[in-house]
């Protein structure tokens, strides 16, 4: 153990790292006056030195009820450089070392924040499923969110030290670059099922649920510690997302946490500082995305306004009820049905471009253009998609498919002697050679 109480003093061996700081607690130890912190046992407990030097607390005779166990050198040096990471962050009254809470749990760290608490367990040992799911269930219970840190060794220990050299089936991506996650470079890792129960579940609107969100949603993540036994500094810490593939299988990828780690309580787990900085561009972006698409609704919106008024005025104006009745679209109509090979001028919704704006924007440029100017009068495509906006009748997204409509209606005209091609500055510009089309038809038919 880590600590221990000397009096009402909780003691931790973190903060006693000096040989003066080491001999007044040894003073303590052999004077009897170190204790156990749970409640439940109380025994006496002496200063001890392991074969790597790293001083802890032990039992000098283990009480009966007492809750604290045995642990590894791993998981003493995983929990002290996490102590370390909280305490660079909180203060000492917010991070506690070994603290049993109120389901009677002992939790590894013990992060109290004005909102929340947080139950931070290093585990290195194997659990079985029903141990997994009560111990998480007697946080949730006692209002604790429990984050575990899994200690990882044998295979995903060598890949992680060997740079990812394995076989196909257990091959793991260390992600370092956060940006690389949207070139889709994520490899399918294989976690026990049992992990599922302890996990924390990733939040929706984070920029790790959105970059994965093409995977089913990812479900938990969990922290997962790699320790160099033969270095007390040597630490590496990874975040794991896991998700669902499919029920046969789970996935995810590992974010290798860089020197810079932070806790992060919206997020309900440590982050690193380039997670941190991409999270940060995540939202810039997301804002921004919001108000081009806020922006894009608006245009949406007044362009379906303007149009609906340019329909209105062209029904009005030649009393018809549809656009499909307009006196030259039904003249086409009828000389159509005396002779089927004739060119179609106009296109209506029964014919094979089934859309509106396509005979909209035929009878805007006829109209305006041909019907209501004057023999001689010239226009150029800068008028023609300038009147088009006006009406909100031009998309800007489709202007390759509008321009395609405006070559083909005005290529009609000029085949129906209506309109005559011309260039003025290098640029086509069409001069109105006369208004009534009707003859185009008529002497066709």
């Amino acid at each position: 153990m880590l600590t221990c109480l000397s009096g009402n003093q909780v003691i931790d061996i973190d903060d006693y790292q000096s040989k003066e700081q080491l001999l007044a607690l040894r003073n303590l130890s052999n004077q009897g006056l170190l204790r156990c912190p749970d409640p439940w046992c109380g025994g006496k407990v002496i200063l001890h030195k392991c074969n790597l030097k790293r001083s802890h607390f032990a039992h000098l005779k283990k009480g009966e009820r007492c809750r604290i166990t045995e642990e590894s050198i791993e998981h003493d040096l995983a929990k002290s450089w996490i102590y370390t990471i909280l305490r660079n962050q909180y203060s000492s009254i917010c991070v506690k070392k070994e603290a049993f809470v109120e389901s009677g749990q002992k939790a590894d760290i013990l992060l109290i924040t004005p909102t929340k608490r947080f139950a931070i367990e290093i585990q290195f040992s194997p659990q079985s499923d029903e141990v997994w799911a009560q111990r998480t269930s007697d946080y949730h219970k006692a209002g604790i969110i429990p984050l575990w840190v899994i200690g990882v060794r044998d295979e995903l220990a060598l890949v992680l030290k060997r740079g990812n050299v394995f076989s196909s089936q257990q091959d793991f991506s260390t992600v370092r670059n956060l940006e690389s996650f949207e070139r889709n470079i994520v490899r399918n890792i294989y976690f026990r099922p049992t992990w599922e129960k302890a996990g924390v579940k990733l939040r929706q609107e984070s920029a790790i649920a959105h970059l994965v969100s093409n995977r089913n949603q990812p479900a938990t993540f969990h922290f997962v510690s790699v320790i160099n036994k033969e270095s007390t500094t040597q630490h590496h810490l990874h975040s794991a997302i896991i998700w669902n593939e499919n029920n046969a299988r789970k996935s995810g990828f590992l974010i290798d946490l860089d020197d810079e780690i932070s806790f992060s309580e919206s997020e309900e787990r440590f982050i690193s500082k380039a997670e941190a900085d991409y999270s940060k561009i995540f939202i810039a972006r997301k804002e921004k995305q919001t108000i081009e698409n806020e922006r894009c609704r608006n245009e949406l919106l007044r362009r379906k306004e303007q149009k609906s008024k340019f329909i209105s005025h062209l029904m009005t104006k030649f009393q018809i009820t549809s656009l499909d009745q307009f006196p030259e679209v039904m003249i086409q109509e009828n000389a159509l049905r005396q002779n089927k090979n004739l060119p179609r001028l106009f296109h209506v919704n029964k014919c094979i471009y089934p859309n509106e704006d396509y005979l909209l924007v035929e009878l805007a440029i006829y109209i305006k253009f041909v019907k209501l100017s004057k023999p001689g009068s010239r226009f150029d495509m800068e008028e023609i998609k300038s009147y088009l906006i006006q009406w909100g009748i031009w998309d800007e997204a489709r202007f390759q498919t509008i321009n395609a409509w405006i070559a083909r209606i005005l290529q009609q005209l000029v085949l129906a002697d209506v309109l005559s091609k011309s260039k003025v500055d290098h640029k086509p510009t069409w001069i109105m050679l006369k208004t009534d089309i009707t003859p185009f038809f008529t002497e066709l038919s």
